[in-house]
């Protein structure tokens, strides 16, 4: 997730002002679709891997948001989306210990 930045002012942003901001952004994306970076060393892939990447505009309110991008809302009962830890249980700040999600189960909420 990349927050490109937030355009603010007095005043409403014109589509001129707002095509020359994303146009920026546009055109560093644009590397990542065709033909793609290669990173040299990942923690998975040490000898580097080639990563392809889309830019997906979400324009939304903040409960919406959250959905599209995974963080939990007020009413939520797990800290995050990479474990299952429930807010009122406590595993302590060994990683190891906290319950993982699972690639499985990313697929199948996706799919839902």
């Amino acid at each position: 997730m990349f927050v490109a930045g937030v355009i603010l002012g007095p005043k409403e942003t014109s589509p001129e002002q707002l095509n020359q901001f994303l146009t920026s952004i546009i055109e560093e994306f644009l590397l990542f679709w065709d033909p793609g970076v290669r990173f040299s060393c990942m923690a998975d892939y040490p000898e580097g891997q080639l990563i392809f990447a889309a830019l997906v505009p979400v324009v939304a309110d903040l409960p919406a948001s959250r959905k599209v991008h995974g963080t939990p809302g007020v009413t939520a009962t797990c800290y995050c989306t990479l474990c299952l830890t429930k807010c009122k249980t406590s595993h302590g700040f060994d990683p190891e210990k906290w319950p993982k999600r699972t690639w499985a189960k990313w697929i199948q909420r996706a799919n839902q």
